[in-house]
C-alpha cells in the first residue's frame, strides 16, 4: 500500500491534483491528531468515537456544540486509506 504523500504526488503527475494542495494536506496531516474519546450525550447514554482536532480543548468544544459531554480522551493517530484519502476509523 503506498503512503498518502507518495500517492499525491503520483495524482498529481496524473493531473488529478496539483503539488500545492498535496502538501497543504501534508501539512495538516503532521499537525492534526485524532483523540479517541469517551463521552456521554444528553439522554445520559455512553458513547465513544475518534475525531480530528488540534487540541483536547478544540475537541471538547466541538462534542459540546453536538450536545456531547466528554469524559476521557486519548491522542492517537489517524490511518489513511489512500484510494479514498479519507481517515480509516
Amino acid at each position: 500500500m503506498p503512503l498518502l504523500f507518495d500517492d499525491g504526488i503520483r495524482r498529481a503527475h496524473m493531473g488529478h491534483t496539483t503539488l500545492e494542495e498535496v502538501f497543504r494536506v501534508a501539512f495538516l496531516l503532521l499537525t492534526m491528531s485524532v483523540f479517541h474519546y469517551k463521552a456521554y450525550n444528553a439522554s445520559g447514554k455512553a458513547i465513544s468515537g475518534a475525531l480530528e482536532a488540534d487540541s483536547l480543548t478544540t475537541l471538547e468544544t466541538r462534542l459540546k456544540t453536538a450536545g456531547v459531554w466528554l469524559l476521557e480522551a486519548r491522542e492517537g493517530v489517524a490511518h489513511f486509506d489512500v484510494s479514498s484519502d479519507k481517515p480509516v476509523r
